[in-house]
């Protein structure tokens, strides 16, 4: 971020980058006489490369993020090059570590919103793809105040404060949404019911619950590709936690802490809210879903209208459940999610 800024906003005639066109019609192409023994040709006709001229202003910074094609190596890393982003893959996969959730029986798992059984190989390609997203509308941003960051140096410490951040993220993220496309989705609610069991004599001798759930007349507006996004980027957030790539006291503010606080709140109170139901079960466990007509006692029937683990087990509406309240549960949280995806903005900046 900031050596882009940089190469981006120097100007030799100590103009503004962004009050500068650039084209200058007295300079030109600079010939350079290149090798015969090594480009062919000969010492009277040698080969020669013509070198275009170096520009100021708008289209210095064309040439700065486009530079011309070179056929031989070491070239000319454009400005929006993401070779840093693969380099980075081995090093995150080695820290990261194994869900131990992989190793159960598929009809054993479960899983909430931001708390997705992920292989190490997936949340690392998940990271590559947040991460180039990220840094393309980071890009977007500084091409659009190349007048502001070529005259205020982009100094955190003196002329930019950490809010720089979150309006980043902010930014980020309606990029992303003006990529998906926003549909009106019924809401999917549940009903928890806590049933007291009597003996003979009316006694209470125990309770269970039923939780059943249910289509709502009311719609919500869903974005699904933005969702699916933030959902991503937070989970992988809390794997690098998990796995002490981030240490929150360290690499987080009050902000991000606090709201990392209530997305964890969140995945306990979703387990203990919807616990041996539909909406627990991971992708694999509904996928299995003859392991769970045997795996699951004929009596959990009565504690859900989906019939989970028995014959009646319907897996469309147990992943229609899945997915109403992945994005229920997402939408709830939204603000601390985009609280925590700044951190993306932070290890992009750095």
């Amino acid at each position: 971020f900031r050596r882009i800024s940089r190469k981006i906003a120097v100007s030799d005639s100590g103009i503004s980058q962004g009050f500068l066109f650039g084209y200058d019609a007295l300079k030109q192409p600079e010939a350079i006489v290149l090798d015969p023994a090594q480009y062919g040709g000969t010492t009277f006709n040698p080969p020669f490369y013509l070198e275009p001229p170096k520009y100021e202003g708008w289209l210095g910074v064309l040439q700065k993020f486009i530079p011309q094609d070179e056929g031989c190596d070491p070239r000319r890393i454009p400005l929006y090059e993401m070779r840093d982003i693969q380099e980075s893959s081995e090093v995150l996969y080695s820290q990261l570590i194994t869900d131990e959730r992989l190793n159960f029986e598929p009809v054993c798992t479960k899983e909430s919103p931001y708390d997705t059984i992920r292989a190490k190989s997936n949340v690392v390609c998940l990271d590559n793809i947040i991460r180039a997203t990220t840094r393309t509308f980071i890009i977007d941003f500084l091409v659009k105040i190349i007048p502001v960051i070529s005259q205020f140096d982009l100094n955190f410490d003196n002329n930019f404060e950490s809010l720089l951040e979150l309006y980043l993220g902010d930014y980020v993220l309606d990029r992303v949404k003006d990529r998906g496309v926003t549909t009106r989705r019924p809401r999917i609610l549940s009903d928890i019911q806590n049933i007291d069991t009597f003996d003979d004599f009316g006694n209470v001798i125990g309770s269970f619950r039923r939780v059943n759930f249910f289509v709502s007349k009311d719609r919500v507006r869903v974005n699904k590709y933005y969702l699916n996004f933030l959902e991503a980027a937070v989970s992988n957030i809390l794997i690098k936690v998990k796995s002490g790539i981030i240490n929150p006291e360290t690499d987080m503010n009050e902000d991000q802490r606090n709201a990392l606080g209530i997305i964890q709140q969140t995945i306990r109170e979703y387990y203990e809210t919807y616990e041996g139901t539909e909406a627990t079960l991971s992708e694999e466990a509904i996928q299995y879903q003859s392991f769970i007509k045997r795996a699951v006692n004929p009596a959990r029937n009565e504690n859900s209208n989906l019939g989970r683990g028995s014959a009646s087990f319907n897996k469309r509406k147990a992943k229609r459940v899945k997915v109403g309240l992945l994005y229920e549960t997402i939408l709830e949280t939204e603000e601390p999610a985009k609280i925590l995806f700044s951190m993306y903005i932070k290890s992009e900046i750095e």
